[in-house]
């Protein structure tokens, strides 16, 4: 029976240890899909987390004991993960401006994990609870963890263009987020598995979002 969502596999991977935020790395890839009226429709995920977590998740899902996982065997960990992701709004955040748009997407659909040999990959879509226009203004949609207990990188390269069918003249632009300094990473780095970031240092932390810029002209 597959009882841990991510924050409770990652807590207690590395729970009594010296390892500091985050404790979670994910790198992410995808899609966003925008419909004939130019209004954002969904966003494709692909999250693939970090060697560590991987190992510890996987643990007795092999099922059939053939050495091999398969969708069918991590699909209940997938359903675990993506269900419990509601609490945390997919850590994905779409902001008009300075205002972010509350409740823009459903509950996720066509969850799977895949499993390379090192490292699970979380493959999932949001839709949007009603497509929001970028017409009159771009969004940007944040892919972030306030807490940050998981880091998230977005994979080289353009790692979410447009889904195919994007109408002409709308685009997505990738906005890496930046470093922290060495302070501030160090400050991070004495914060233990079971401890919050402290609110001080969250203020500093959130300058470090991820955000993908979607818009049609």
């Amino acid at each position: 029976m597959i009882r841990f969502a991510l924050a409770a596999l990652a807590a207690m991977l590395f729970a009594g240890t010296a390892s500091a935020h985050p404790h979670v790395w994910v790198t992410v890839s995808g899609s966003v899909e925008i419909d004939a009226q130019g209004a954002v429709k969904a966003v494709h995920y692909r999250w693939t987390f970090d060697e560590a977590y991987s190992a510890f998740a996987i643990q007795g899902l092999d099922t059939d004991a053939d050495g091999k996982l398969t969708r069918e065997e991590l699909q209940p960990l997938a359903e675990v993960n993506a269900q419990s992701l509601n609490e945390y709004g997919y850590f994905t955040n779409p902001v008009r401006g300075d205002v972010s748009l509350l409740n823009a997407f459903n509950d996720p659909v066509d969850f799977w994990l895949d499993w390379n040999g090192q490292q699970l990959t979380l493959n999932f879509t949001l839709p949007a609870g009603d497509p929001f226009e970028v017409r009159s203004a771009p969004i940007a949609i944040e892919v972030f963890d306030p807490t940050y207990f998981v880091s998230f990188d977005f994979a080289e390269g353009d790692a979410m263009p447009l889904a195919p069918g994007a109408p002409a003249g709308c685009s997505a632009r990738l906005e890496r987020a930046g470093t922290p300094d060495r302070g501030l990473a160090a400050r991070l780095a004495a914060i233990g598995a079971d401890e919050d970031v402290p609110p001080q240092l969250l203020q500093q932390v959130n300058g470090y979002a991820n955000a993908v810029i979607v818009k049609c002209d």
